[in-house]
């Protein structure tokens, strides 16, 4: 193999409910029905481009989704920290997003995170045209060929017939699995994981510091979605609440 492969983690969300407007008024901006799409999006758009997550990976907005990925690489000792606030961001983001849709009765929004691999075939992320400095072409190079983007984007799309319903976010076991394969690279810090099922009504998921205190950890239904379609088979679990502090003690989350 004479070509680069990176591997990392992905997440695509995207606004519920956001087609029927176009559906209902021929997709036709000015028609007084994607009055409703317009405010939306101007309400959420802040958190579209990743407020809470500036700084680690890339995003790309696409409509009224938004894809966020970053490069997990093993050979960097600080990827597992990166990782978890990389993750923290786009939890909060999600919830943000999810608290203004729900404040004024609208459908909400949902995703998937995963963890795949991705290829930049081109050097670069966009053709412009030198005599006017115009940008003509994007092609961002997080983004030219991402496994992880294409998963995430079929699973959320899959929607209740794959068992993928209302606003939540849920996240493949893969991104587990990535989580303790950048264990062993920690360094400055001893992190105890722990995972367990609590109360037999959620599967908790914890990164703790040897004094107990967690400093990443996520709460999800117990029982995930068995995922099966167009090559994915993996399971997918429902986030419940989540803790991202590195003082916190064990059972503190947030909704």
């Amino acid at each position: 193999m004479n070509y680069e492969i990176k591997e990392c983690i992905c997440c695509w969300y995207d606004l519920l409910g956001f087609g029927s407007p176009f559906v209902e008024s021929s997709w036709d901006l000015e028609n007084s029905r994607c009055e409703i799409n317009v405010h939306r999006i101007t309400e959420i758009k802040d958190r579209f481009y990743g407020v809470s997550a500036l700084g680690l990976g890339k995003s790309f907005i696409l409509n009224d989704g938004v894809i966020n990925t970053m490069d997990i690489m093993k050979t960097e000792s600080n990827t597992l920290f990166e990782v978890r606030k990389f993750l923290g961001g786009l939890i909060n983001d999600f919830s943000k997003i999810n608290a203004i849709e729900k404040e004024q009765v609208l459908p909400g929004i949902r995703g998937v995170i995963t963890c795949g691999q991705r290829y930049d075939y081109i050097d670069s992320d966009y053709m412009y045209t030198p005599s006017t400095g115009e940008i003509i072409t994007y092609y961002p190079k997080e983004f030219q060929m991402n496994t992880a983007f294409s998963k995430a984007y079929i699973m959320e799309g899959s929607g209740s017939k794959y068992g993928i319903s209302d606003s939540f976010l849920y996240i493949d076991k893969i991104v587990f699995s990535k989580i303790k394969w950048l264990l062993d690279l920690t360094k400055d810090y001893t992190v105890l994981h722990a995972e367990e099922i609590a109360n037999n009504d959620s599967y908790t998921f914890n990164l703790c510091l040897p004094d107990n205190k967690v400093f990443f950890g996520m709460r999800f239904d117990a029982i995930p979605v068995h995922y099966d379609n167009k090559g994915i088979k993996t399971d997918l679990y429902r986030l419940k609440h989540y803790v991202c502090c590195i003082f916190a003690p064990q059972g503190a989350y947030l909704n």
